[in-house]
């Protein structure tokens, strides 16, 4: 733990000198104490395993960050492109250096005149204008490392829910598995807002595992307010996990349950109706734009899938959401320097990482009939997550869907865990590795044929 609390001070010390950005210096400090602070509210037994866990994430990120931004500073037109969602971020940011706080908030949360992402823009705003008053101004590496303060302080969280679930050493090592190998990571230095939304649902993840409190039902309601402000349709749908919630306590109870449900409902039936027109128009947005994007290009695997008849087509669409991207090599083989090949290394993991998960899940819950190893909380929790891909078909984009991830790796860590053997998780891995080959193998041949 020490040395990797070295390590973590070092490379502060390399970033500071490579970018002399006195706000970027000042933002990785309190990144490291807020990991350190949040470290202390795990028990004492297992805080020890915490705190090595966040310091190793928190180096790697950070210095991927790092990366991230050297790639733009020496190509910064590929950076500013209209159609980029950093560069609209950071531009917003930038607008905002000489705003004062106040004056933020009015524009975000009172005339919100962004009429979305107003949490986040909030966020990264504030941001922008404490650097300026406070430090030597905005700074694109900075913002870069207002996502990693989030992103790192996830792998905590993380940490603390599988400790519910499985033993100590289980837990680190499979939240340090997780923040390395799954799609996480490149969010996690990504001027992006999904990283936020997976560090709120990490929040209510803990708090629904846990037994039932009215401390927790405020909390749980807080967080969907949150995750309204960031976005709309992710705080939508966080509602169902405080239904989760109040079942789970009162299941026993059947009336009672029915009538909290109708209440929650009417509480939330006024806030749907204000916004039903943009969920719609959204809607057809975002399924016009992905089916126009994968029917454009000749001989995708996409357009293969948007061509077959329903429902194999949404079959297609849903197992396509959890090989992605693919191929995972494009960004590798796009990248213009050595920083932007480095972190074009990631999707390769990930992707062939979320992969392997989701077939042994598959395997082992389907095939092997595991699942009668999960209590049936767990599996309700299951069927949750499954609804969260099924709803997010129209725009099955990995880093929306990134949120919903914990559920399946949790399942996933709790079997692998109590009842898979090692030899059969090698023979696992080995199939899915050799199937996923066989996708790539494919791929190719239809793509040159």
């Amino acid at each position: 733990m020490i040395y990797s609390f070295l390590l973590s001070i070092f490379i502060i010390f390399i970033i500071y000198l490579i970018s002399g950005s006195l706000a970027s210096l000042a933002i990785l400090l309190f990144t490291l104490l807020s990991g350190i602070l949040l470290c202390n509210t795990i028990e004492k037994k297992n805080r020890q395993k915490g705190l090595y866990l966040f310091f190793i994430v928190f180096s790697i990120y950070t210095l991927f960050a790092l990366f991230h931004f050297l790639s733009f500073s020496l190509d910064y037109q590929n950076f500013a492109l209209d159609w980029r969602d950093e560069y609209k971020y950071f531009t917003i940011s930038e607008s905002y250096s000489y705003a004062s706080i106040s004056k933020i908030f009015k524009d975000c949360f009172i005339d919100k005149i962004h009429i979305e992402n107003e949490g986040y823009i909030f966020y990264i705003a504030t941001l922008s204008s404490i650097a300026q008053s406070l430090f030597d101004g905005n700074h694109l590496l900075y913002q870069f490392l207002g996502t990693t303060l989030v992103g790192t302080l996830n792998s905590i969280l993380l940490y603390k829910l599988l400790l519910l679930y499985v033993k100590k050493n289980d837990s680190f090592k499979n939240a340090l598995i997780f923040m390395l190998f799954s799609a996480a990571f490149q969010y996690s230095f990504f001027l992006l807002r999904d990283i936020f939304i997976l560090f709120f649902y990490l929040c209510g993840f803990i708090i629904i595992s846990k037994r039932f409190s009215f401390q927790g039902l405020v909390e749980l309601a807080l967080l969907a307010f949150l995750i309204w402000n960031i976005r709309f349709e992710h705080g939508l749908f966080f509602i169902i996990f405080i239904l989760y919630y109040i079942y789970i306590r009162f299941k026993k109870y059947k009336v009672l349950f029915i009538i909290i449900f109708i209440a929650l409902c009417i509480a939330s039936f006024s806030i749907i109706e204000r916004n039903t027109a943009g969920i719609i128009q959204t809607y057809r947005y975002y399924s016009a734009f992905t089916q126009e994007s994968a029917l454009s290009v000749e001989g995708s695997l996409g357009k293969i899938i948007y061509t077959m008849p329903s429902p194999a087509r949404e079959v297609g669409i849903l197992l396509n959401s959890q090989i992605q991207p693919f191929p995972s090599w494009n960004n590798l083989v796009n990248s213009n320097n050595i920083f932007s090949a480095l972190v074009g290394l990631l999707p390769i993991v990930y992707s062939l990482f979320w992969f392997v998960i989701i077939f042994s899940l598959f395997r082992w819950l389907i095939l092997s009939k595991k699942y009668r190893y999960l209590s049936t909380n767990l599996i309700l929790l299951l069927a949750i997550g499954i609804a969260f891909l099924v709803g997010n078909l129209v725009n099955p984009t990995l880093r929306r869907l990134l949120c919903i991830y914990p559920i399946f790796f949790l399942v996933y860590t709790i079997l692998k865990s109590k009842t898979i053997s090692k030899s059969e998780l090698k023979k696992t891995s080995i199939y899915a590795t050799s199937m996923y080959l066989y996708f790539i193998i494919v791929y190719i041949v239809i793509k040159n044929v």
